[in-house]
């Protein structure tokens, strides 16, 4: 599943996240494959890799969020900057006023 989510976030394709079904039949997959060619973890290994894919799903959409937050931020600053008039000009736009007061 980290996997995945590390894919989506890469691509900004969110689809390629596996929803809570095909994690845990691609769990039930691995699991019979384990079975079938008598392969077992190390209990320190899968405690590691249990710790490592948790953080994973914690932590990888919210950086995904981050990354959308810094992109929204930029994009913000950048439509601030350029709908001001630059200093130089402050002024040299100005047009009298020929209307009778």
């Amino acid at each position: 599943m980290v996997l995945h989510l590390g894919i989506a976030n890469m691509t900004k394709f969110p689809d390629f996240a596996l929803d809570d079904k095909e994690s845990a039949t691609l769990a039930q997959a691995t699991a019979n494959l384990m079975a079938e060619f008598d392969m077992s973890v190390d209990p320190k290994i899968a405690a590691v890799m249990g710790l490592v894919s948790t953080a994973g799903t914690i932590y990888i959409p919210r950086y995904y969020l981050y990354q959308q937050h810094v992109a929204a931020t930029k994009r913000k600053k950048a439509a601030e900057k350029s709908s001001q008039v630059p200093p130089e000009l402050v002024g040299a736009l100005d047009m009298p006023n020929f209307m009778p007061g």
